[in-house]
């Protein structure tokens, strides 16, 4: 991780908001890759977002850092995406984040975070409708 990452590009959540993917185009395959692109940094600081991903939830092809908040990914339902995805590296120092999905692709954060996390993957799909825990 670059001691001073860009910040211009990042996206700062600061309430609440669900988002549905625009598609299911798979993201890049995570670690270092051809599409890495340093300028990119997602970064939420607080609020409360909610992903409902057909494809990856979190896809950043470049940083990822998490200061607060709350996190919620429910899919993907295919081994070709993951519900937390980047490029470079991400990061966790505070908030929580909670996701489920297939296990083909999936990433976590990286050894410098300093939050837990907890990530459930599934080896194959499972029938039913579920939802994440809230969190107290």
């Amino acid at each position: 991780m670059p001691e001073n990452p860009p910040s211009n590009s990042s996206a700062d959540t600061s309430g609440s908001s669900t988002s549905q993917p625009q598609s299911n185009t798979p993201g890049g395959m995570g670690g270092f890759d051809m599409d890495a692109d340093e300028s990119c940094v997602l970064t939420i600081n607080g609020g409360t977002v909610t992903i409902n991903a057909g494809g990856d939830g979190i896809d950043s092809n470049g940083y990822f850092y998490m200061n607060g908040g709350t996190v919620y990914v429910e899919g993907p339902e295919s081994n070709g995406d993951s519900a937390l995805d980047y490029s470079i590296s991400a990061s966790i120092t505070g908030g929580c984040f909670l996701a489920t999905g297939y296990s083909g692709m999936a990433q976590s954060f990286g050894s410098d975070s300093t939050q837990c996390t907890y990530i459930l993957t599934l080896s194959s799909n499972v029938s039913g409708t579920t939802k994440p825990p809230r969190l107290l």
